[in-house]
């Protein structure tokens, strides 16, 4: 059949994974040219050497099966080679990524940082964290996993340091990825969260008073219960360090010792032959809580 020349895709070139000769059944690797009807030929062009006719070798179809269960998710992919309306099925199970939760080591803090893995799907703007090992097999491509869907992505991801530091190094570094790998939505994923497993080595935390100790500077009443020591706050209510308000303690004795030095520290003043000492009181304010 005649096919004007406007409708015929050629100078095309296949690698040898697309077709087979349907002469002699063996993959082609070269040339070819398609007409209106989707049949592909060997040759740039119709009429140039020997056009021989092409089958497609691999019909992909991949089928989402994913399993409820608590095994792993499950790709199944089927591969199907068609020649002659005849069809022969090779079925291989492949496991996708699973979101993992991740988690510094003491050792990671000592450090100061540590790597956290993540992938995006290639087709949609999902994001989740994933474990080394995934990572390592979509990054080889290893065929057990669905590499060819998920991207993997890896950052380093800061611990320890000054707080405003700590949340800036994090953000830019997320944000770099997403740029130099045109992850899209990327940092919108953290939700701001920079500062997640952000750790002040220097806070002592999980502490406990029996009442003895401390005042609690806004009630002005002994404190009993848990604590912590803030490196530049001192003591301060609750056995963590948090963001929202909390109130600052006062050691008791400091300020038993500080109302002794202005009783006996205080200035005195005589007149007529006796002598009256008139001396200023001790008295004790604070503020309210601190973040």
């Amino acid at each position: 059949m005649y096919y004007p020349k406007s409708q015929i895709k050629s100078n095309l070139y296949t690698n040898g994974k697309d077709f087979i000769l349907a002469t002699t059944k063996k993959s082609y690797t070269g040339d070819y040219y398609e007409i209106p009807n989707g049949d592909a030929f060997t040759g740039k062009a119709p009429n140039e050497g020997v056009n021989t006719r092409l089958i497609p070798s691999i019909t992909s179809e991949i089928k989402s099966l994913i399993f409820t269960d608590e095994t792993q998710e499950i790709i199944e992919d089927e591969i199907t080679v068609e020649y002659r309306g005849e069809y022969s099925s090779n079925v291989r199970n492949r496991y996708i990524p699973k979101s993992y939760y991740s988690q510094p080591t003491q050792k990671d803090y000592d450090l100061g940082k540590y790597i956290r893995y993540f992938t995006k799907k290639n087709n949609e703007n999902i994001y989740f964290e994933i474990d080394k090992e995934t990572y390592q097999n979509l990054l080889n491509q290893d065929i057990n996993i669905a590499w060819d869907l998920y991207f993997p992505i890896l950052i380093t991801w800061t611990l320890t340091g000054e707080e405003d530091k700590i949340f800036l190094t994090n953000k830019n570094i997320v944000i770099l990825a997403e740029t130099n790998n045109q992850l899209y939505g990327f940092s919108q994923w953290f939700r701001d969260d920079f500062l997640k497993y952000y750790k002040d080595l220097e806070i002592q935390e999980d502490l406990t008073t029996d009442g003895t100790e401390f005042i609690n500077r806004r009630t002005k009443l002994p404190y009993k219960g848990p604590y912590h020591i803030h490196p530049k706050k001192g003591p301060m209510v609750g056995a963590k360090h948090i963001k929202r308000q909390h109130d600052y303690l006062d050691p008791i004795l400091q300020i038993i010792d500080s109302l002794t030095y202005i009783s006996q520290g205080s200035p005195t003043s005589t007149s007529g032959g006796g002598g009256s000492t008139s001396g200023g009181g001790g008295g004790y304010s604070g503020g309210g809580g601190g973040y």
